[in-house]
C-alpha cells in the first residue's frame, strides 16, 4: 500500500488525517473533541495523539466515523488494528476513493 500523505499539522504518531481529504464533516472531531481540531483553510487534524483510555476510544471512533476514511490510524496495536479492521466502513483491504465512495453510497439510496 501507497504511503499516505498526512497534514503537515498532524501531531507525529500513529492516528493521523491524510492532507487535503477532509470534508468537514465535523463527525470525526465531534468523536474526539480533544484530539482534532481544523486548521485556517478548514481541514481537520490531529493537533496531538490519545494519551489515555479514553482519548484512545475517542481516536479509534474518530476512525470509525470518517465517511470518507481520511481519519486513519497506521500502528502497530493489534487490538486498535482489530478494532478498525471489523469496522464496516475499514473492512476492505482495497482502499476506495472519495468517488468510489460517493457513488457507491448513491446508488445504495437510488436503490
Amino acid at each position: 500500500m501507497e504511503r499516505l500523505q498526512r497534514h503537515p499539522l498532524n501531531a507525529e504518531c500513529d492516528f493521523f488525517v491524510e492532507y487535503d481529504s477532509c470534508l468537514a464533516c465535523d463527525a470525526p472531531r465531534s468523536e474526539a473533541p480533544e484530539l482534532i481540531v481544523y486548521d485556517k483553510a478548514g481541514y481537520c487534524y490531529f493537533k496531538r495523539q490519545p494519551q489515555n483510555a479514553e482519548e484512545l476510544e475517542h481516536a479509534v471512533n474518530a476512525v470509525r466515523v470518517s465517511c470518507i476514511e481520511a481519519v486513519l490510524y497506521e500502528g502497530n496495536d493489534a487490538e486498535i488494528s482489530r478494532k478498525i479492521r471489523t469496522m464496516p466502513c475499514q473492512a476492505e483491504s482495497k482502499r476506495k476513493t472519495l468517488w468510489e465512495n460517493l457513488v457507491e453510497k448513491i446508488s445504495t439510496l437510488v436503490k
